[in-house]
């Protein structure tokens, strides 16, 4: 693999790796966007986030921000990728779903967004019986993006239990939720998911009136914010497409290696060997998943 250029501002100390405790998570999700400035626009005035880092990787003609909550309990990033070379919108698919956000105040936050021009998917109200407050927009560049009420300020029916992943904390603190992936075949994706990455299924929702249901898996309970919603549509019969602009999921572990070893006996497509971006950067590898979506992997720290 070629050599990268990294650009002196690059700082993986949080944003890439994630803390420095060597415990495996979910650490960002990618997607490609066109304009970084109408995309920051939306995410920091609309939404409320902050740029934690952006780097360059010349070989690549690319630039990379990455947008979220400024704590480490506030969910994993997004890293937005602009591709300098890139003339036509990205296409969709229909395989990536959406980014989640939790907000103390969804309807507001809704509104904000709307008096912005985010093209509206579904107004705030309740989606699941019993549960909070959400809504759904499109960002600049046409990727969904659910808004979750996380404050207790509307009690919730006694039969919703969101154990911290729907919702997170029910603290009323801003923060990155999870990114949802439809999926065909459950029994084999939480087979690649659980039994060869090792995370777990933390909760499962059936939504009746979309013949639907919502997996969500993480690698442990107490990460709020760093899950998948792997969504199984009932009556889907052909595999989804995945476009153009949704790009990965990444994932931080200890000793890349043997995990890229183990995926491989398990016949896990490897896309990409571990290699490193750059000196000092961390090593990474990419594979597919069983809807062929990609999952990179990064080796994380322990200090």
């Amino acid at each position: 693999m070629a050599s990268q250029t990294i650009s002196a501002e690059f700082d993986p100390r949080r944003v890439v790796l994630g803390p420095n405790d060597g415990r495996p998570r979910i650490i960002h999700t990618m997607v490609r966007v066109q304009d970084l400035d109408a995309s920051l626009r939306f995410y920091e005035g609309g939404l409320g986030m902050q740029v934690l880092d952006r780097f360059t990787l010349e070989a690549k003609r690319a630039t990379a921000i990455f947008v979220g909550f400024d704590d480490h309990d506030a969910g994993a990033p997004l890293e937005l990728t602009r591709y300098w070379d890139d003339e036509g919108p990205y296409t969709h698919g229909s395989g990536y779903g959406h980014a989640a956000v939790g907000v103390s105040d969804a309807p507001e936050v809704f509104a904000r967004l709307e008096a912005m021009g985010a093209q509206v998917i579904m107004r705030p109200g309740v989606l699941v019986p019993g549960g909070p407050c959400c809504a759904f927009v499109k960002d600049p560049d046409g990727y969904a993006i659910e808004i979750v009420e996380t404050s207790d300020r509307r009690e919730l029916s006694e039969d919703f239990d969101p154990r911290r992943v729907i919702l997170g904390p029910r603290d009323g603190k801003r923060r990155l939720l999870h990114t949802m992936l439809r999926v065909r075949d459950l029994g084999a994706t939480l087979r690649f998911y659980e039994g060869a990455v090792g995370m777990q299924v933390l909760e499962r929702v059936d939504v009746a009136v979309k013949r639907a249901t919502g997996v969500f898996i993480a690698f442990n309970a107490e990460d709020a914010g760093r899950a998948l919603e792997l969504t199984h549509y009932w009556d889907a019969e052909t595999p989804y497409s995945h476009g153009s602009g949704y790009g990965h999921v990444a994932i931080g572990v200890l000793g890349l290696e043997a995990v890229v070893a183990r995926l491989e006996a398990a016949e896990v497509e490897i896309t990409e060997r571990p290699s490193a971006l750059a000196p000092g950067a961390p090593s990474r590898a990419f594979v597919k998943d069983p809807d062929g979506y990609d999952v990179e992997f990064i080796e994380t720290r322990r200090d």
